[in-house]
Order: C-alpha cells, then sequence, then structure tokens
C-alpha cells in the first residue's frame, strides 16, 4: 500500500491554523461572558468551514505544483489576515475578517475548479454558498463600527448632548429601579462619555 506524505508545505498550513485557534483561545480568554462565547463560536464555524475545504482540496490538487502552491500560499494569506482579525472582529478588525476569508474562499474555488470534473460539479453548488457567506461578513465588518451596536461589551460612546441626556435618563430610571436615586451617579455617566 502506497500512501503519501504530507508536504512542508501542508504543514506550514496547518500551523496557520493553529495560530487561528490560539487568537480564537485569546479572545475567548478576553470576552468569556455569553456574547463572546457565542462570538468565538461564529467565528470557529466559518473558519473551520474553510479549513475543512482546505484539507479536501489538498487531497485533490497537489501543493507540489508551482501554479498551485503560489495559490495555497496565497490562501494562507487569506486565512493569516483572518487570524490576525479575530481580537476585533466585531468592531474594528471586521472589514480585515471579511476580506481575508473572501481570499480564502476564492482561492478555495479556484483550486478546487482544477480537481476534475467530479469536484468542479460540486463547487458549483458550494462556491456561491461560500461567497456570499463570505461577502455578508465583510459587509458585516463594513457596517458594525456605523451601527448603534454594542462595541466590546459596552455602549458605543453617545455622539450628541441628546444621546447623552438619554442616557442619564436611562441610567436614572435604572437606579430609581433599584432604589439608589443618587443623581450625581447619573452626572458622572455624562461626564465620562464626553
Amino acid at each position: 500500500m502506497h500512501t503519501e506524505r504530507v508536504s512542508t508545505f501542508e504543514l506550514f498550513f496547518d500551523l496557520v491554523f493553529v495560530f487561528t485557534i490560539t487568537q480564537l483561545t485569546s479572545a475567548l480568554h478576553a470576552d468569556s461572558n455569553a456574547v463572546g462565547v457565542a462570538r468565538v463560536l461564529l467565528m470557529l464555524a466559518v473558519i473551520w468551514w474553510m479549513y475543512g475545504g482546505y484539507a479536501w482540496l489538498t487531497n485533490a490538487v497537489s501543493a507540489e505544483i508551482g501554479k498551485a502552491r503560489l495559490a495555497l500560499l496565497v490562501g494562507m494569506i487569506g486565512f493569516l489576515a483572518v487570524s490576525l482579525a479575530i481580537p476585533t472582529a466585531f468592531t474594528t478588525g471586521g472589514v480585515l475578517f471579511g476580506l481575508g476569508y473572501l481570499l480564502v474562499v476564492l482561492v478555495h474555488a479556484t483550486l478546487f475548479g482544477q480537481a476534475g470534473e467530479g469536484a468542479i460539479r460540486g463547487m458549483r453548488v458550494v462556491a456561491p454558498r461560500n461567497v456570499v457567506a463570505a461577502l455578508v461578513l465583510t459587509l458585516a465588518g463594513v457596517l458594525a463600527p456605523r451601527t448603534g451596536a454594542v462595541v466590546d461589551g459596552r455602549a458605543r460612546s453617545c455622539d450628541s448632548r441628546r444621546d447623552q441626556l438619554e442616557a442619564v435618563d436611562v441610567v436614572e430610571i435604572q437606579m430609581h429601579v433599584a432604589g439608589q436615586d443618587d443623581r450625581r451617579f447619573a452626572s458622572d455617566v455624562v461626564a465620562e462619555r464626553r
């Protein structure tokens, strides 16, 4: 029985994936509440999906051939960009995460197009869905910092005096419900948001 050995190049690709996992672990350590866990699981799901796709890819297309090797290197750069964006993927790094993922998806689809007729038929179904998912991630990265979304578990800072006053009203209502009617605390919130 003849078995092919894993190439050094493929092992380097796996090393990039290990770095990705360490970034996810660091993100989970930094934000281990329910929202942080959900974010890490969401990132892990899309990353694992494409890593699995690349595992299938390297079984179908040899990484030892010049153009395929270069394309896999570009895919690794995409994975590295995704990895570097993980700590800030839901804030300022969302665009880098999305674009890196889009690069990974495009390289994957292109290389699988060279794997034979069966692979091409499969990629006609999978590739468009992967591209749409990558574009949605990129769009989310563009929109996240611009929306009123919660960033890093804290409410976005207020942009206007009216927003500041509304924030004070919310704090006062929360304090009244909790039985802590201290107006100095509410005014401190406004001062912090300036």
